[in-house]
Order: structure tokens, then C-alpha cells, then sequence
């Protein structure tokens, strides 16, 4: 199918896992993923509409800026490369939930940029959820779970809950955090109107999961018994 990684794409497949593997090694895997950048951009000059290519060579640009990144070398131009790859492919297949994804994460990856204005960063987090929203309710599992967690991240307690997310509470600054992000729900639903037990089950029914993690003597990093 034209998803898959077969014949003349093989060779930059491999190329691209072996550059995933030596990232997870903290290897540079940047040679790899240039051969496999190389490798889909060929398939592509051969085909354009070629889904699996277009999808491997958002993931193998995106792995190569998110290594720079790790490693200080992260710029917005090789950011936005990927993510102009990205689009390009969205043009003849808009609803692939794979590079919806992939937007959703290029997105992520933009606006932590640390160069960002507040407007800016605000701005990619908006389109990182509107990506991920999309790639989920195309099917597309991980990317509910990712929506979940950017909503987390940013502090909204109640988007965060709706999308199954449980959240580790190991240490104060995570209560203290949690406590507040549950108590501006509740300052919400005040200011707009509605009555206190409408208000107390509205805010239980967005409170996400958790569970508070005790230090066991095992170093598990969590609150000690006489916490």
C-alpha cells in the first residue's frame, strides 16, 4: 500500500530507524537521518502523492531538528522545514491522521523555541491542538493521548481530564500546582452564575485522574511516609 516502506524506500526506512535507535542511545544520528531524508525525497521526486514517503520524511526531518534540539543545535528553520514537508502532503491527502500528527508535534516543537514571544508560543500551542484534535478523531490513538497532555502542560486541568489522562503527583509544587489549576475552574464557574453543587459537580466531573506517589524507600522519587 502506499503507506508501507517497500522496494526503493526500504533502504531509507532502515535509514531512519537506525537514526531513531541511535538517538535513543545518545548517538548522533544525524548522518542516518539525512541518508533517510535523502532516500524519501527521492521517492517523492518520483511520486508525489506517495503517502508513506511524504510521512517518512516529515518524521525523519522532524527527528533530525528534535536531535539538534537535545543537543543545543535547534533552529527554526529546520523546524519549519518539516513542517512545510508536512503540509505540502496534507495538499492531496488533508485528513492523514499520521501527518496530522506530525503538524501536531512540529507545532509542540515551535513553540518551545525559546526565542518566542508569549503570543507566539500561545499561537503554536493553539495549532497543536487543533492537529492533534484532528489526528484523533481520525483514529489516530497517540494523538488523544498527546492533545491530553499538551492541555496538562499548559494547566488545563479540565481539557486535560477529558482525553483519560492520569497524572503522577510526586512532589508539593505538583499539588500545589494541581490545587490551583482546580481552583481557577472553580473561580470560573462562579463568575458564571451558576449555583454552588452545579458548580461543585461541573468542577469534580473535569478534576483528571491522579494518583499521589510515595517514596517507598526504593528511590521512586515521590513524597516520604512522614510527608
Amino acid at each position: 500500500g502506499p503507506g508501507r516502506f517497500t522496494g526503493a524506500m526500504g533502504p531509507a526506512f532502515t535509514n531512519l530507524q537506525s537514526a531513531e535507535q541511535m538517538a535513543a542511545r545518545g548517538e548522533d544520528p544525524s548522518a542516518a537521518y539525512q541518508s533517510a531524508i535523502s532516500g524519501f525525497q527521492n521517492a517523492l521526486d518520483r511520486n508525489p502523492g506517495d503517502i508513506g514517503a511524504r510521512r517518512g520524511l516529515v518524521r525523519s526531518q522532524s527527528g533530525l531538528c528534535g536531535f539538534e534540539g537535545i543537543s543545543g543545535r535547534a533552529t527554526e528553520a529546520c523546524i519549519l522545514k518539516a513542517k512545510v514537508a508536512a503540509l505540502e502532503g496534507l495538499k492531496t491527502t488533508p485528513d492523514d491522521p499520521a501527518l496530522l500528527h506530525l503538524l501536531g508535534n512540529i507545532e509542540t516543537s515551535l513553540a518551545t523555541l525559546p526565542s518566542l514571544a508569549s503570543a507566539d508560543r500561545a499561537k503554536h500551542f493553539t495549532e497543536a491542538a487543533r492537529y492533534y484534535d484532528r489526528a484523533g478523531k481520525g483514529g489516530y490513538v497517540f494523538s488523544r493521548y498527546a492533545l491530553g497532555m499538551l492541555h496538562l502542560s499548559l494547566g488545563n486541568y479540565g481539557e486535560a481530564a477529558k482525553h483519560d489522562i492520569t497524572i503522577t503527583i510526586s512532589n508539593f509544587e505538583a499539588l500545589r500546582a494541581l490545587q490551583g489549576g482546580l481552583l481557577r475552574q472553580r473561580r470560573t464557574r462562579l463568575r458564571r452564575g451558576l449555583r454552588s453543587a452545579d458548580t461543585r459537580r461541573h468542577s469534580e466531573s473535569t478534576i483528571p485522574e491522579f494518583h499521589i506517589k510515595i517514596d517507598t524507600g526504593m528511590h521512586r522519587q515521590g513524597f516520604y511516609p512522614n510527608d
